[in-house]
């Protein structure tokens, strides 16, 4: 039997599993290609449009689908981590980047100006996602907790995150994403792919942003899988030490599955952090100009600096110059 190295996952086994950099269509400008001003302006574009897609609310909800209990929503003081919210804005980017590049793929083999069911159904044949059901209409908003029990009379209502959970596994068929900002994001990435994109129905929207919720849903409950079985102690039945999902164990469970669901390779994109955003133009740049630690200490004037004390050496110097002089005068 020929001897195996074991899989190490360092750096080096994530940039394999999670695949190459994403590349364009070949009829779109690559982002390498541009100048530095147009590259930043479109990711600050896809940034904005990621950000009114994914908001704080729609993911909180989604983590609660998962059965997450707590899940980070900050970084540690002094580091620049990503948190949670800001991994799924960037998984949603590459989902969203994948099922466009394969739409326009097929479109422009097949000829055809409109995209239709049949292609999408053709196109997420290479991710392994079925469709259920037909894209005619818009998947319905899943109703929140405080709705449905404004519709039961006698029902009580119920906070906390385990109250949560158990509503938000009751939501089935549903999104949670706003559908006006996701035709927007969809138009951009249509754009990225192609000078001229073809035309998506309503219908053809909301079955993309249904899958793309469906695969952001599932990628959430096995890192939450992740968390409480590499936690826990030495017995099966030992608690597990962790109880908050953070960005780490999101991008495990990408490692180990990136390989195996295409819909999931590729490298993240950049994306402008808003609070960079806010320190370079403003508040936080005022406040960081008023801080004492930033304010620059002044130089001292010359008048102001002492003088140097001279040294024994150059004071019997300047004693013994003089009297050379006059000797040289006599």
């Amino acid at each position: 039997m020929p001897k195996t190295q074991a899989e190490i996952f360092d750096d080096n086994h994530a940039s394999w599993a999670l695949g190459g950099e994403l590349l364009p269509h070949s009829q779109a400008e690559r982002e390498s290609k541009l100048s530095p001003g147009q590259r930043k302006a479109r990711i600050k574009d896809r940034s904005d449009l990621l950000r009114s897609v994914l908001k704080p609310e729609s993911v909180r909800r989604m983590v609660r689908k998962a059965g997450i209990l707590s899940y980070a929503t900050s970084s540690p003081v002094g580091e620049d981590l990503d948190v949670v919210l800001t991994t799924l804005q960037k998984i949603a980017d590459v989902i969203l980047f994948n099922v466009c590049f394969e739409i326009c793929r097929l479109c422009e083999y097949l000829k055809k100006r409109t995209v239709t069911e049949d292609v999408l159904r053709e196109a997420l044949k290479k991710f392994d996602v079925k469709l259920h059901g037909a894209c005619e209409e818009t998947h319905k908003s899943c109703p929140t907790l405080k709705k449905r029990n404004a519709l039961a009379a006698e029902a009580h209502v119920v906070k906390g995150a385990e109250s949560e959970i158990e509503h938000e596994s009751q939501n089935e068929s549903c999104t949670y994403f706003a559908f006006s900002a996701f035709v927007k994001i969809m138009r951009l990435y249509m754009q990225e792919q192609m000078t001229l994109p073809p035309k998506m129905t309503r219908g053809v929207i909301s079955c993309i942003q249904f899958v793309m919720e469906s695969v952001l849903v599932e990628v959430l409950s096995k890192a939450r899988y992740l968390m409480r079985q590499s936690t826990k102690g030495k017995k099966d039945t030992s608690s597990p030490g962790r109880t908050t999902v953070n960005s780490r164990d999101i991008r495990s469970v990408l490692t180990v599955l990136a390989h195996r669901h295409p819909i999931l390779s590729g490298r993240m994109r950049p994306l402008n952090d808003p609070r960079k955003l806010l320190d370079d133009s403003g508040e936080g740049g005022a406040r960081a100009k008023a801080s004492p630690k930033s304010t620059p200490t002044a130089k001292a004037s010359p008048k102001s600096t002492p003088k140097a004390k001279a040294s024994p050496k150059s004071t019997a110097k300047a004693k013994a110059a003089p009297k050379a002089k006059a000797r040289a005068g006599t």
